[in-house]
């Protein structure tokens, strides 16, 4: 899926038609609406930053753990040069011991910041260098 632009609520994108094998299945094919939280990826990434600009403000640092290991994607708000992207968040585990535990209710974060790491591909893992370089 390319996502060509984004509202409040909405994303407008183009998508192709879907190849995986079985089982077969209808898959609107074009461009369109849809739902902004109706769109996922992962981000290799443990860093969001408050504009897309690696040198600005940390709003979230979960430090060798991803954010799409930890929570997931709940909304993309846009897309920036350089494979920045913004989206909104949910942080809803974390890693003690290697292991993942969901957080209590009480710790559970949202947010909203620009990532980079962003694995464009749904058919792989897309294993990457780490963007997280300071």
């Amino acid at each position: 899926m390319k996502i060509a632009d984004a509202s409040d609520a909405y994303n407008e994108g183009e998508t192709d038609a879907d190849d995986r094998p079985l089982p077969v299945r209808t898959v609107y094919s074009g461009e369109g609406w849809i739902p902004a939280d109706a769109a996922q990826f992962a981000i290799q990434s443990a860093r969001g930053f408050a504009r897309p600009d690696r040198a600005g403000e940390r709003v979230l640092d979960l430090g060798d753990d991803w954010v799409t290991d930890m929570g997931r994607v709940t909304a993309i708000r846009a897309c920036g040069q350089d494979g920045w992207v913004l989206v909104d968040y949910v942080i809803q585990r974390e890693s003690v011991g290697g292991a993942l535990q969901a957080l209590p209710a009480n710790r559970i974060r949202t947010g909203t910041a620009w990532f980079q790491g962003v694995c464009g591909a749904e058919e792989t893992t897309c294993d990457m260098a780490s963007v997280d370089r300071d």
